[in-house]
């Protein structure tokens, strides 16, 4: 999947002054001050260091307000607002929103409407939640193949929460290719196997694994079937 990546350029978060401002610290991802769409790291987005900066240093609103008026702000971002670093985190909240109906009722349609224009961004979340609908069925056709596809190009890019999505998925979901099936390697520890592809030539040979002879090798190795990207499909962004 190709996917536009975001303005690289980043400045340090305005709560701790350490860290990039949309970097990802220990897992958790970057949080927002949805009145002036400033982000702040991971670490801050904890809640510790929020207790101790309740308003946005930017521009003095209070961070923690109804869910509501959450919305409200974040609907303004990327209405009101010409496009910058805080559009596609902001679309890819708007998709939380819809999807869990905070603020709001639930609507899948609208979710998957700022979810893909988050992706087509390349926020790696919105990538990883475009997965996950398809995966569900929540306001597209279930197709767990296609999902599983998407959770890992946002695995690919480090994204935690898609790594931990795939580590903890049930072997009976991720479904066991069948002979004959191409599949590159993908988040493997050892760099010896990992982009490589080969394949598949032995169905379930252990809990969640199958046998793949890679390309130019003459036997087979036994790999985990979430380390398999079996799928390719057209950039839908």
């Amino acid at each position: 999947m190709q996917c536009k990546l975001l303005q690289s350029e980043e400045t340090l978060c305005p709560i701790c002054l350490d860290n990039g401002d949309r970097a990802t610290v220990n897992g958790r991802g970057c949080g927002m001050c949805f009145a002036c769409g400033q982000c702040f790291c991971g670490s801050c987005n904890d809640g510790s260091l929020l207790s101790k900066c309740p308003d946005c240093p930017i521009c003095r609103a209070p961070f923690r307000v109804s869910k509501e008026e959450r919305l409200g702000r974040c609907l303004k971002l990327v209405h009101n607002r010409e496009p910058g670093r805080h559009t596609a985190i902001a679309q890819f909240q708007l998709a939380v929103f819809y999807h869990l109906g905070n603020g709001t009722v639930i609507n899948h349609s609208e979710a998957l409407k700022w979810c893909t224009l988050a992706a087509g961004s390349g926020w790696v979340g919105a990538i990883a939640m475009f997965g996950c609908m398809h995966m569900t069925g929540s306001g597209v056709p279930k197709d767990i193949v296609k999902g599983i596809f998407f959770v890992q190009c946002a695995a690919e890019r480090g994204y935690t929460k898609a790594i931990r999505s795939l580590e903890s998925m049930p072997t009976t979901r991720l479904l066991t290719p069948a002979v004959g099936t191409r599949a590159r390697l993908i988040l493997l520890a050892s760099t010896e196997y990992n982009n490589k592809s080969g394949v598949v030539v032995s169905g379930a040979v252990g809990a969640g694994r199958v046998a793949v002879l890679l390309d130019n090798q003459t036997k087979p190795v036994a790999l985990k079937i979430m380390n398999l990207k079996l799928a390719t499909y057209i950039n839908p962004f």
